[in-house]
């Protein structure tokens, strides 16, 4: 049985720490990295759970495996496939455009997303991730910015904040800068 939740324990920091590892372009085989597809990035344990304690990660496991062998049965391939499958619910329920945006891992899942996919959604975006991270450095040398979006937080963390204020009405920097854009979460 598969449970979705988030990281709560050491044990599941751990574990995501594994599988990073278990995942790194250097330790899977070449015919696996054409197909699959491997991962570039490797957290140090404090990096992580400074980042699980701001935002906990999601994880799927097997309630009957142990450790790391309960995650290693998601591919790349097989969350692209789960992906078309919400957003093709989505749009059963929903008119519009479908846009994806990716950051950080996302962003190789959204790339082979869209080489299965690519006429399944209006937009994406495999920059989201740089591009955040450019305007927040920028952003820390003007204190007019800063005060609405410090940099010492990750760029999806950021979004994620931003996303919630906007959904309340209380997105300082919108609010008194893009009134006239009527921006809400929905449009972000």
């Amino acid at each position: 049985m598969i449970s979705i939740t988030t990281a709560q324990s050491e044990t599941d920091i751990q574990e995501i720490l594994a599988l990073q590892q278990a995942n790194l372009k250097q330790n899977i085989p070449i015919e696996m990295q054409a197909s699959e597809g491997f991962v570039t990035v490797h957290h140090r344990y404090d990096v992580l759970q400074r980042m699980n304690a701001k935002m906990p990660s999601i994880i799927a496991k097997d309630a009957n495996a142990k450790g790391i062998e309960g995650l290693n049965q998601f591919s790349i391939t097989a969350a692209a496939h789960d992906l078309s499958v919400q957003i093709r619910y989505y749009q059963s329920i929903v008119s519009g455009r479908v846009s994806v945006y990716s950051f950080s891992y996302g962003t190789m899942w959204l790339d082979r997303f869209r080489q299965i996919y690519p006429n399944l959604v209006h937009h994406y975006d495999l920059w989201t991730s740089s591009v955040a991270s450019k305007f927040l450095g920028y952003c820390q040398f003007q204190s007019e910015c800063n005060q609405y979006f410090p940099a010492d937080e990750p760029p999806q963390i950021m979004l994620s904040k931003i996303r919630k204020e906007l959904a309340g009405n209380n997105q300082r920097c919108v609010n008194n800068y893009f009134s006239q854009y009527h921006l809400t979460d929905e449009k972000l």
